[in-house]
């Protein structure tokens, strides 16, 4: 047995800046899939649009800098980033009773009624760095938990240091897109049964009828096609093939080696 010196790593070659880039989007990616997951969206259906709300340029400029990630992992078509929250939520606040509590003691209960009323203008300007006076008191960041109320069409999650909103409304179009992306991984699964090389060009032959579902295939051929590298995708009687459930559409699919 050879015995060496454990290798000791060389920090000249860590990026710190693209560590912590890198943190950000797991934070986003993360608080995205809780959103999903809460909303029960199946994974391969597409949504319009994910907003990260934040005031902190590193994180913006994370987020910018790293969308495409973010778009891959949370299938949304577009990544934003906005310190505006006035269109996607209502904010309000409560008071952060393991902090006050000591200090107001027997009047922490007209503090938090008033923490209670603050306005949505004024609890911006709190996240902007602002005190507030309420009776004789100043108040800042600190001193509240903040509470955002989603708007219409749009779910919220929020991490540390920022916040995620996702725009729920399913159009027709991404509905179709999310039939499609379900036959594509039912495809895929019978190449895999049938022990077929990754890189093997296929034939498809698929029938069904569900409207839906032949719009999405009309609409998505040629993403399918180039998806499952099929050369022929063929919509017509199937034979000797599986009938699979395409988010409760039946469809019978086929495939065999071109």
């Amino acid at each position: 047995m050879h015995h060496r010196d454990y290798p000791k790593a060389d920090t000249e070659q860590i990026d710190s800046e693209l560590e912590e880039s890198m943190l950000v989007v797991m934070e986003v990616v993360r608080l995205g899939r809780n959103l999903r997951k809460r909303e029960g969206h199946r994974v391969r259906q597409p949504l319009a649009s994910l907003t990260v709300l934040t005031r902190d340029q590193r994180v913006e400029r994370a987020v910018t800098a790293h969308s495409d990630i973010i778009v891959d992992e949370l299938n949304v078509k577009e990544v934003t980033t906005s310190s505006d929250e006035a269109s996607l939520v209502v904010l309000g606040a409560k008071a952060n009773f393991r902090k006050l509590g000591p200090q107001l003691g027997s009047e922490m209960r007209r503090y938090a009624s008033l923490i209670s009323d603050l306005t949505h203008a004024q609890i911006e300007e709190m996240l902007n760095g602002a005190h507030v006076e309420l009776d004789g008191r100043s108040f800042g960041l600190d001193d509240i938990i903040v509470e955002r109320t989603p708007r219409a069409d749009t779910l919220v999650e929020t991490g540390e240091g920022l916040a995620v909103a996702i725009d729920t409304k399913i159009t027709e179009e991404l509905r179709l897109e999310g039939l499609a992306r379900e036959v594509v991984s039912h495809v895929q699964r019978l190449r895999r049964e049938a022990d077929l090389d990754v890189t093997e060009r296929i034939s498809v032959q698929w029938d069904t009828q569900d409207q839906p579902v032949k719009a999405a295939l009309e609409a998505h051929r040629d993403w399918v096609v180039n998806e499952v590298l099929a050369s022929e995708f063929v919509n017509g009687e199937v034979a000797d093939g599986a009938t699979v459930d395409v988010d409760g559409h039946p469809v019978e699919l086929s495939i065999s080696r071109a």
